[in-house]
């Protein structure tokens, strides 16, 4: 597995938890394909070598076997915590804003060509040259705290952020967790209906019509989770046999080989 670093230093690169989920959302992805390639390929030359008429066990070697499991394990993890309401296209916006950092390490850049890298790097600048944006000053571990836990409470920054009393007045804290709290994914959905509510009359057919949408959206992406944990639980693992199976296949192929001999003898 590939340690992330800067060019300029061995120092590895820290990744917010969002990053990373989506980083093994990928490679378990590919796993699981990868995976059934060379199991289908085992299941070709096995019917090549002993026909299509016998029951065939498949067992394939998988290398990786140890990385993949810890891969699924811990994206079964990071699905259940808070880094999930925090889409990757905001997070170096929302860095910046805290910590005031707005150049990418030139390995993570490396790691990340594509479209969406590049329309997070448009919205960093964005926030960069609004005169309102305001930088907290956090450090590089404070921020990366602040990412992965989107606290909602002053009592959970009082965790992340040492000397907070001396960095942060009691209004500035309010200010920090509205901040954080506006790149929510479900705080986004609420200011969406309050909106939408807002430039119309406001009729009780139509509040429950937004209301009804808000819970789709919402059992929609359980739905998403779900059947993500459910083809991970459910994927085979090529790498083992089921030990009933190869007993029964062993035991046929044995009495096939005694009749065989049995055969010659008689004749």
């Amino acid at each position: 597995m590939e340690c992330l670093t800067d060019t300029s230093s061995p120092k590895p690169v820290l990744l917010p938890n969002a990053e990373v989920l989506e980083m093994l959302q990928r490679n378990v992805k590919n796993n699981k394909h990868r995976l059934f390639k060379i199991q289908e390929a085992a299941k070709r030359n096995k019917k090549k070598q002993h026909g299509a008429a016998k029951k065939q066990v498949i067992q394939v070697d998988n290398k990786f076997k140890h990385r993949d499991w810890i891969e699924e394990k811990v994206l079964q993890y990071l699905k259940r915590t808070p880094c999930v309401q925090l889409s990757t296209n905001k997070i170096d916006e929302l860095k910046f804003k805290c910590s005031g950092i707005k150049r990418r390490s030139s390995a993570l850049q490396r790691t990340h060509r594509d479209d969406k890298r590049l329309r997070q790097s448009k919205s960093m600048d964005a926030a960069a040259n609004d005169d309102n944006a305001t930088s907290y000053g956090l450090t590089e571990a404070e921020t990366l705290q602040v990412l992965n836990f989107m606290p909602k409470e002053p009592v959970e920054i009082h965790l992340m952020v040492e000397e907070l009393h001396a960095r942060m007045s009691e209004d500035q804290q309010s200010e920090f967790l509205s901040m954080v709290q506006s790149y929510s994914k479900h705080h986004n959905s609420k200011n969406k209906k309050n909106r939408a509510l807002d430039t119309t009359e406001g009729t009780e057919d139509y509040e429950n019509e937004i209301v009804q949408e808000e819970e789709e959206e919402e059992e929609e992406e359980e739905d998403k989770l779900d059947a993500e944990e459910e083809e991970v639980e459910d994927a085979v693992d090529v790498s083992t046999v089921n030990a009933e199976e190869e007993e029964d296949l062993i035991a046929e192929e044995e009495c096939d080989k005694i009749i065989v001999k049995e055969e010659q003898v008689t004749i």
